[in-house]
């Protein structure tokens, strides 16, 4: 009796972990543009600041 409750503990974890995990990357991919436009905006003012202190 105890291996089956264990059983089925251990598989209900293993399905809230894994849809956990699906909501996760979902969420990472809709806002990767997000995160790469923000950093390529960095980028370029990185890139501005510099090209003036040498000029």
């Amino acid at each position: 009796m105890v291996n089956m409750t264990t059983f089925f503990g251990m598989s209900l974890g293993a399905f809230v972990f894994w849809q956990s995990m699906d909501k996760v990357h979902v969420w990472i991919a809709l806002h990767q543009d997000e995160k790469v436009s923000h950093f390529s905006t960095f980028l370029i003012l990185l890139f501005d600041i510099n090209s003036c202190i040498f000029l």
